[in-house]
């Protein structure tokens, strides 16, 4: 009586076993991949534009869903997939939502995966925005263009990687503030006009002087292309000062006077914007940055 008993324990012991390795089978197969980017995240993805600039930031709500208030003039966008993690993992970027804009991809490629420069075809044509791969640093680019942008067009987009693994969305939209010109490099270049008149020669270079040069050659706010002229402002902090001193020469590295240097302005970035004129006889030349 013992014996049967306890051998009815060992038998449901068992089938428990059994069941508990049966259970087990489909969990395994999830955590296998297409070899998409396992966990893609939003921050992956950024773009800057060919548009004018505006002075509307971007807005993040509380769920983490950023919207974009683009200049209405934008007519490329161009998009950078950044997951060092993962380099060779593949992706998509979907576009959806879209309400008074048509969007198409500018490079297409055969390639049923795409590339890190363009897209695949068949995605792209079936409506599945740029189906791409990621480069051995992790890195791929491509570029949408954009038609019929008006103040009310809108659409969204996001990053989608492995089966089932997609990050959240963000919105564009349009009819942004425009506070600078189209293009998205800031620059601020110091360039001589020469006058051509009296003994000013053809030609001179201009650069800063020593003691500035010698101040103000930290990379990060500084930029000299070469030694005889374009000494190129990067960065200058808002609301602050920037005063130039400069020497302009001949050929010889002899000072010519009388030569007006013109501060061009190229592009600002964001809202930046400066007061002051920006043309001068030398030494010197003071602007103030407002943003």
């Amino acid at each position: 009586m013992s014996s049967l008993f306890h051998g009815a324990i060992r038998r449901g012991l068992a089938v428990l076993a059994t069941f508990s390795l049966m259970i087990t089978v489909p969990v395994a197969s999830q955590a296998v991949t297409n070899g998409g980017i396992p966990q893609p995240n939003i921050s992956m993805l950024t773009f800057t534009t060919n548009g004018s600039q505006v002075s509307d930031d971007p807005t993040t709500d509380m769920y983490g869903y950023t919207t974009y208030k683009l200049a209405n003039d934008t007519t490329k966008l161009y998009f950078t997939v950044n997951d060092p993690s993962d380099a060779g993992a593949t992706f998509t970027v979907p576009f959806f939502a879209t309400s008074g804009v048509s969007i198409s991809i500018d490079t297409l490629t055969d390639d049923a995966l795409g590339n890190s420069t363009a897209c695949a075809r068949t995605i792209a044509n079936g409506g599945g925005g740029c189906g791409g791969t990621l480069d051995g640093a992790g890195q791929a680019t491509f570029t949408v263009s954009l038609s019929g942008v008006t103040a009310s067009s809108t659409f969204k987009y996001q990053l989608n990687g492995a089966v089932a693994q997609a990050s959240k969305f963000s919105t564009i939209t349009f009819g942004g503030t425009v506070t600078g010109p189209p293009g998205p490099t800031p620059t601020a270049s110091a360039t001589p006009t020469p006058t051509g008149t009296g003994s000013v020669p053809s030609a001179v270079n201009v650069k800063l002087t020593a003691a500035d040069a010698a101040a103000t050659m930290d990379k990060s706010i500084w930029w000299r292309e070469n030694a005889n002229s374009r000494s190129l402002v990067k960065y200058v902090a808002k609301g602050s000062v920037l005063t130039i001193n400069y020497v302009v020469t001949n050929g010889s590295g002899t000072p010519v006077a009388g030569v007006n240097v013109v501060l061009g302005k190229t592009s600002v970035a964001g809202s930046a914007s400066f007061s002051g004129a920006t043309t001068a006889t030398p030494p010197s030349r003071t602007s103030r940055s407002s943003a």
